[in-house]
């Protein structure tokens, strides 16, 4: 093999690689031979071929997409229990509890959102957007510091 450029060796090696990657059946019965022959007379490099270092950042792009899905998935599973769990709190509550909570919820609520729910004129929207805000509430402060209402 002295007789090679190295580059050129790389190259078939890589492409080799490649192809045995791919489950390419030109390498599957005689691997050995086929490279030989490969460097020996220079293949020309197979259709959708992708060097090494290509195919290393494709596949750390893509685990980086899976790690981000499988938080995202996580992040969402955790805020629908947190979901849950705010609203069961709520619903174990007093009709004064809910009253004393709304009102909490209202105080902690930041200045945007104490000026959109003042400025709602149609009773469902206003009653919607205080259920939120105090089931964010709840997330915020209850959930963490008590088990539940008394």
């Amino acid at each position: 093999m002295k007789e090679y450029e190295p580059d050129r060796i790389l190259r078939q090696i890589d492409a080799f690689d490649w192809r045995v990657e791919q489950n390419d059946k030109h390498v599957q019965e005689n691997p050995a031979g086929y490279l030989v022959r490969a460097i020996r007379d220079d293949y020309a490099l197979p259709a959708g071929y992708l060097p090494a270092a290509e195919r290393r950042r494709r596949a750390e792009e893509g685990q980086l997409a899976e790690r981000q899905a499988a938080e995202d998935r996580r992040r969402r599973r955790e805020q629908e229990a947190d979901q849950r769990a705010a609203r069961a709190y709520r619903a174990a509550l007093t009709p004064e509890q809910v009253q004393e909570l709304e009102a909490a919820a209202l105080a902690g609520a930041s200045e945007e959102s104490r000026r959109q729910y003042e400025k709602i004129n149609v009773s469902s929207y206003k009653s919607t957007m205080l259920f939120m805000l105090t089931l964010d509430y709840i997330r915020r402060h209850e959930l963490h510091r008590r088990p539940g209402p008394a």
